[in-house]
C-alpha cells in the first residue's frame, strides 16, 4: 500500500517510516499497525501527532517517535502522557526495534476509525487556510493577521480536515483565560469555522462533526498545574446561524445567550469630559486598566469574563496587525473603541465599573462630541443600563455558543452569565 502524498517516507505493508517534514503534511488514509516518525524535534506540540495518529492506526497499532539528535526522552514521554491517553494511547516500554534512548514508544488502544477524510493540526498549512478563509468568507486575510489569530510560538490547537492533499476544512481555536467569581479557568475560543464550498451539503456534517469531535477531545485536560486553576474546561465561540443549528443537532454546543446591538443616544452639546484620549502605553495606563478591571471583576457578580490583563489589552489591540483602535480614559475606567465606515464609534471594550457604564459613555461622547455610541452587550446587562429614551436595544448581532468537556458540565454552568463586548464576538 503505497500513498503517493507521502512518498519521501519508507514504506512497507501496514507500516509506515517518515520524517518530521514530511509528516506535517502527511495525507494518506492508510491502516497502519506501526507509524514511526523520524527527526521528531525537542519542541514539537503533541496535537501534531496525535490527532492524525489515532485515526491511522489499527487497535494495538505501534506509534514510536524517534528524536533529532540528544534529548530527555523520558521528560518528553511524560508530556505526551498527559494528552495521549485521550486519543486511546498507552506508553509502550519494550517494543521490538525501538531504541528508547532516542525514542518512545505508544500503544493505541482506542479502535480503529474508518477515515474518508483526515483530520490533523493546522501546522504547515498556513497558505492553504489564507486560501480557504478568502473563499469562505469573501475577502482575503494577511499572513501576519492570520499569525495574529494564530501564533506560530505556541501550541496550535486548530485543526484541519484533508480529503486527499486538499483542505477541505478548518476548526479554529485559540486560548483564553477565564474568570469565573474569582477563579481562573483554561479556556479555547473557536472560530473561523470554514468548509471548502466543494464539500458543502453531504459532506459537511460529517467533516465538521468528525473536526470538532476531535478538537473536544483534545482540549480535555489541557489544564495548568497551578493550583489556583480549577479542573474544568471549557469552550466558546459566536457561530452563525446555520453552523449552531447543525451543533445542536450534533449536541456540540450549549446557547449561552444572545449578543444584543445597543445604542447609546447622548447629547452632543459642548462639555467637558472626565475622560481624554490615550496615545501612549505607558505605566499611567497600566495603573489604571488594571485598577479597572479589578472594578469590572468585583462588579460582575459572579458573571464569566474573559480575562482582561494589561498583556491582553496590548496583544489584543495595541499589536492588531491591521485594525487601528482608540483607548478612552478616565481616573477608574477605559474604552476601547473603533470609528466605523458610517461615521459612529463602537465601543469594542470596556474596563471599569459596570454600573458606572451609562455614566462613562455620556462622559464619553462628551469628550468625542458625537451623539452616538454603540457597543455590544449580553441582555442580562439591562438591569444595570437605566430605561429611557436615549438607550436602544437594537437585535441580537450574535449568538454566544458554550462546550464543555471533561470535568464540566451545562448544568454546572448554564445560569452563569457571561460578560461579552464586541472585542470577544468580532475577534477579527
Amino acid at each position: 500500500m503505497v500513498n503517493k502524498s507521502a512518498e519521501s517516507g519508507i514504506r512497507v505493508p501496514s507500516s509506515l517510516v517518515i520524517d518530521w517534514p514530511e509528516w506535517l503534511r502527511f495525507s494518506g488514509l492508510d491502516r497502519l499497525q506501526r507509524l514511526h516518525i523520524r527527526e521528531v524535534p525537542e519542541t514539537f506540540f503533541p496535537v501534531d501527532i496525535l490527532p492524525c495518529a489515532f485515526q491511522l492506526l489499527e487497535s494495538g497499532g505501534l506509534l514510536v517517535l524517534e528524536f533529532a539528535g540528544e534529548t530527555d526522552t523520558l521528560a518528553l514521554t511524560r508530556r505526551m502522557l498527559n494528552k495521549a491517553h485521550n486519543f486511546g494511547f498507552e506508553p509502550e516500554f519494550s517494543a521490538t526495534g525501538v531504541d528508547y534512548s532516542r525514542c518512545m514508544a505508544f500503544v493505541y488502544r482506542g479502535e480503529a476509525r474508518a477515515n474518508k477524510i483526515l483530520v490533523k493540526s493546522t501546522t504547515g498549512y498556513e497558505s492553504e487556510l489564507i486560501t480557504l478563509f478568502g473563499d469562505v468568507f469573501g475577502h482575503p486575510i494577511s499572513s501576519a493577521h492570520w499569525r495574529w489569530k494564530y501564533p506560530l510560538n505556541t501550541e496550535n490547537q486548530s485543526l484541519i480536515a484533508l480529503a486527499g492533499e486538499h483542505v477541505i476544512a478548518h476548526y479554529g481555536v485559540s486560548p483564553r483565560n477565564i474568570c469565573v467569581s474569582g477563579n481562573h479557568l483554561l479556556a479555547a475560543q473557536v472560530g473561523d469555522i470554514m468548509v471548502d464550498s466543494s464539500h458543502r451539503g453531504g459532506l459537511v456534517t460529517s467533516s465538521y462533526a468528525q473536526v470538532a469531535y476531535i478538537t473536544m477531545m483534545q482540549m480535555q485536560e489541557q489544564i495548568s498545574e497551578d493550583p489556583l486553576w480549577t479542573d474544568y474546561m471549557v469552550g466558546f465561540g459566536f457561530p452563525h446561524g446555520r453552523h449552531m443549528k447543525m451543533a445542536r443537532r450534533l449536541a456540540l454546543y450549549n446557547d449561552g445567550g444572545n449578543v444584543h446591538l445597543v445604542r447609546f443616544l447622548t447629547s452632543n452639546a459642548p462639555g467637558s469630559s472626565t475622560f481624554s484620549l490615550v496615545t501612549t502605553f505607558d505605566d499611567a495606563l497600566k495603573r489604571i486598566w488594571n485598577s479597572a478591571n479589578k472594578q469590572l471583576k468585583a462588579s460582575l457578580n459572579g458573571a464569566c469574563m474573559v480575562d482582561r490583563s494589561w498583556l491582553y489589552l496590548l496583544e489584543r489591540y495595541r499589536f492588531h496587525p491591521q485594525n487601528e483602535y482608540q483607548i478612552a480614559a478616565s481616573v477608574d475606567a477605559v474604552f476601547v473603541l473603533s470609528l466605523f465606515p458610517d461615521g459612529i464609534y463602537r465601543v469594542v471594550d470596556y474596563i471599569g465599573d459596570i454600573a458606572a457604564l451609562t455614566e462613562n459613555i455620556s462622559q464619553l461622547a462628551a469628550l468625542l462630541k458625537v451623539s452616538e455610541i454603540r457597543m455590544w452587550l449580553m441582555e442580562w446587562v439591562s438591569q444595570y443600563i437605566a430605561g429611557s429614551d436615549t438607550v436602544k436595544w437594537n437585535g441580537v448581532k450574535a449568538s454566544l455558543a458554550l462546550m464543555y468537556t471533561k470535568g464540566s458540565s451545562f448544568e454546572q454552568f448554564k445560569d452563569i452569565p457571561w460578560w461579552i463586548t464586541l472585542g470577544d464576538a468580532d475577534f477579527i
